[in-house]
């Protein structure tokens, strides 16, 4: 129903002839004012396992009204923006936390925050989504044999608040102490000092729902936190890096403060069960609105 009212195109098929077909690439959305005007919508708490179009069922009592569902709340991916059941989600945080994610120090020094690069003339200043990375033994240019292309890990991504590198893929074992390095690159090398299942690897540190700075120390009674190299309240000298959160998780194993990659996709989901929806009454006037807002294009 959504795309039947779009304008069409001619699209060249396979052998340079042209169709007629739907152009949905025409970009439709409700403007941020009518979606803050409380009268135009209902707060809707989505039931285990609904779809955009259950919802739609639900509310507007034709499932094809789906669309409408997905625009008052720009959901764009409907599979993952609507509250997935428990299933679901745990499939869903499986694929997107697979693998390994390292945290890691300075090569020279396990008390030191990763910086990079270690040295050398390198030009990338960092890991960056994709590169393969390996273990380095110490020597220019000697690696740990892991196969013909010595490729150990692939990083999905790099997290420099976290010094951390989440894998995509590890093939072999990387254990606490390794220095590992980019597989076409010597100089961007650094000590692996924490290796944990990315699913319960931390994704931010809080308390009382108030995000953390991991570069500084915990909180005092009145949620103050001093930052790493600053004096603050109970600090005449500046903060070290075996003071701050982010080094106590690393090397002390310290989780008072974590929120989980885990917790955190349990989370969202939860609050994405409470979702604006179009009043019904509205909901033919929009209809009328979005046909001629087509029709115009």
């Amino acid at each position: 129903m959504y795309f039947n009212n779009f304008p069409t195109t001619l699209y060249p098929k396979k052998g340079g002839q042209l169709e007629t077909v739907q152009d949905i690439l025409v970009r439709i959305a409700f403007e941020q004012s009518t979606k803050e005007q409380i009268e135009t919508f209902l707060i809707y708490n989505v039931p285990e396992g609904y779809t955009p179009e259950k919802i739609a069922e639900d509310v507007y009592g034709n499932q094809k009204y789906f669309w409408v569902v997905l625009l008052i709340n720009e959901f764009f991916d409907p599979s993952y923006s609507v509250s997935l059941r428990s299933r679901s989600l745990d499939d869903y945080i499986d694929r997107k936390y697979r693998s390994k994610t390292l945290f890691l120090t300075s090569e020279t020094n396990s008390e030191q925050f990763y910086t990079h690069p270690i040295g050398g003339n390198s030009t990338v200043s960092t890991f960056r989504e994709g590169d393969t990375i390996t273990v380095y033994l110490g020597s220019r240019l000697k690696y740990k044999d892991m196969g013909n292309d010595k490729v150990l890990g692939v990083v999905k991504r790099y997290i420099p608040e976290l010094c951390a590198l989440q894998l995509d893929s590890l093939t072999g074992v990387i254990r606490e102490g390794d220095i590992i390095v980019r597989g076409y690159d010597t100089e961007i090398r650094a000590k692996v000092s924490k290796v944990i299942d990315s699913r319960f690897a931390v994704h931010h540190f809080e308390e009382n729902e108030r995000r953390l700075n991991p570069f500084a120390t915990p909180p005092d009674d009145f949620g103050n936190q001093v930052p790493l190299g600053q004096t603050g309240d109970g600090f005449s000298d500046p903060v070290g890096t075996t003071q701050t959160i982010l080094e106590n998780y690393i090397n002390e194993d310290v989780t008072i403060y974590n929120i989980t990659n885990e917790e955190y996709e349990f989370k969202k989901n939860e609050e994405s069960r409470s979702i604006k929806l179009l009043s019904p009454q509205l909901l033919e006037n929009v209809l009328r609105e979005f046909r001629e807002v087509i029709a115009a294009q």
